[in-house]
């Protein structure tokens, strides 16, 4: 996994905190051509750096840090600039949340809201892997 989070975005993955998602925390879906089955695992790691994210342009097209609070509204402000978002698939967003609502239960009291969508938080991210 961390390979291919390397491969993908230019991070280090120092440490592999937790699978998460719905369930067993897989899903299992159809490609957008109905030709391939699809199972997506969704992992919560910390990475040596955030500094420098450096995206492979056939995997993904941008990427976002953001809050819980973003998520929640699909939009997101920094420095005056606004920018609205869409997640590609509602178990997409609940993944997320979940990964938000799962890390503030795991150090109470400790503000740990910022994550991303295919993407980085101060020394966490939360990364979709396509398997």
């Amino acid at each position: 996994m961390g390979r291919e989070v390397f491969e993908e975005s230019g991070l280090r993955v120092s440490a592999l905190s937790r699978l998460i998602g719905p369930g067993d925390g897989h899903a299992v879906f159809n490609s957008s051509t109905k030709k391939l089955k699809i199972c997506k695992f969704t992992f919560e790691v910390e990475v040596e750096s955030t500094d420098v994210v450096t995206l492979d342009l056939n995997e993904h097209q941008d990427y976002l840090w953001v809050t819980a609070e973003d998520c929640l509204n699909h939009r997101l402000e920094r420095d005056g600039t606004v920018a609205e978002f869409k997640f590609t698939r509602p178990a997409q967003e609940a993944t997320v949340l979940g990964g938000f609502r799962l890390r503030m239960e795991a150090k109470p009291g400790v503000d740990r809201r910022r994550g991303a969508v295919n993407g980085r938080g101060r020394g966490d991210i939360i990364y979709d892997f396509l398997q």
